[in-house]
């Protein structure tokens, strides 16, 4: 049965949230949902992508001709390459690699009497070309938080509606979301003391500002980033200027920390090699049961589909053995894709280990959560 959120909602107060793309879809109409690998490629094809290269200072040693025939390098070794590598590993091994060529021209006195120095050696040139493709593409996908900023009263009061918010999207819609109510929302990033300049994630950081709502993110997001001895630290949100900062910082070879591609497999692997942040939400918070004495809920709400590559998810949130009851939202009418979820979510039930457990599930329209009926 179809229902409204307003119907069911009270089930489900001060539960567990998951939301995915489809909260960023309505939040953001004009955004480019497509696959960012593909995003990438495409901007390579891009003529402007071509002209926003000439204007960067790394491009003013070559000539037009040269940096032209660079990129259509590029575009065969980025075919060859996304072959076997996500973007994101391809990024760190190309980077890698940057690294041991300039090491290799530092220390080797027969490298050195050869009159090529490293910034014009093949690698760094292409690692170039794509970090600042990269900025292109990030440039690309988001719109500018002004631009969007009147959507979000009509998305707060459901957030607020839960105790954990967990996104798998890693756009910067959720933070851009809850920026506007600071006293409500806590993801556990918070300055180490009055002078720092860095935003660390540190789970004491719920406990100095134990506020109503936590927000957690899966996937990593578009404003984190790894410092120089590993931790987790984000960019912290300053309205409109968010999207340039973190451009800035990707300039400076610091990308962000997310996982937007590949198979349950892969995915789960990426997450649990990634200790200090990723790994933590996902053993820790996600199956973690909720005080029900402090007026806390063991109940799910999925916001958006969960695609068979997110299935580990549900695999470790459905740990908790308090958890009796899972919404599921309804895009569209599309109650079949939806109908998907459960199907999986009973399939993992069936596993010895969760004891063939009884879940309650219902469905809700998912426009009726974002704005008033």
């Amino acid at each position: 049965m179809l229902q409204s959120w307003d119907e069911i909602k009270d089930r489900y107060k001060n539960g567990k949230l998951i939301i995915g793309n489809t909260f960023s879809c309505y939040l953001n109409e004009p955004m480019d949902y497509n696959h960012p690998k593909e995003i990438f490629q495409n901007a390579l094809d891009d003529k402007n992508a071509l002209y926003f290269l000439h204007d960067k200072p790394f491009f003013y040693l070559f000539t037009k001709k040269f940096l032209k025939e660079q990129v259509k390098t590029t575009k065969k070794f980025l075919r060859i390459f996304f072959q076997d590598f996500s973007l994101e590993e391809m990024f760190r091994s190309l980077y890698d690699t940057k690294v041991m060529v300039r090491l290799l021209y530092k220390h080797s006195q027969s490298l050195q009497k050869i009159d090529v120095t490293p910034p014009k050696d093949f690698l760094t040139m292409q690692y170039e070309i794509l970090k600042e493709m990269y900025s292109f593409v990030l440039q690309k996908i988001h719109t500018n938080f002004h631009s969007i900023e009147a959507n979000y009263p009509y998305y707060l009061d459901f957030l607020k509606h839960f105790r954990y918010i967990f996104s798998i999207s890693y756009d910067l819609s959720l933070q851009w979301c809850i920026i506007k109510d600071v006293d409500w929302f806590q993801d556990g990033f918070g300055k180490q003391s009055k002078t720092s300049k860095k935003v660390f994630f540190s789970p004491d950081n719920f406990a100095k500002r134990d506020t109503n709502t936590h927000v957690f993110y899966l996937h990593g997001n578009f404003s984190l980033q790894k410092d120089e001895v590993q931790n987790i630290t984000k960019i912290a949100p300053k309205g409109d200027n968010l999207v340039h900062r973190i451009c800035e910082y990707i300039e400076t070879d610091r990308f962000p920390v997310i996982i937007t591609e590949g198979d349950k497999n892969y995915k789960k692997k990426a997450v649990q090699s990634e200790k200090v942040y990723l790994n933590r939400i996902y053993e820790e918070y996600l199956p973690q049961e909720l005080d029900t004495e402090k007026g806390y809920s063991n109940s799910l709400v999925i916001y958006g589909p969960i695609m068979e590559s997110e299935e580990y998810i549900l695999e470790k949130v459905l740990e908790n053995p308090l958890l009796d009851s899972i919404a599921i939202s309804v895009d569209n009418e599309d109650l079949e894709t939806s109908q998907k979820t459960e199907k999986q979510i009973r399939k993992i039930l069936k596993q010895p280990q969760y004891k063939n457990k009884d879940i309650n599930i219902d469905y809700f329209e998912s426009y009726t959560a974002e704005k008033p009926v």
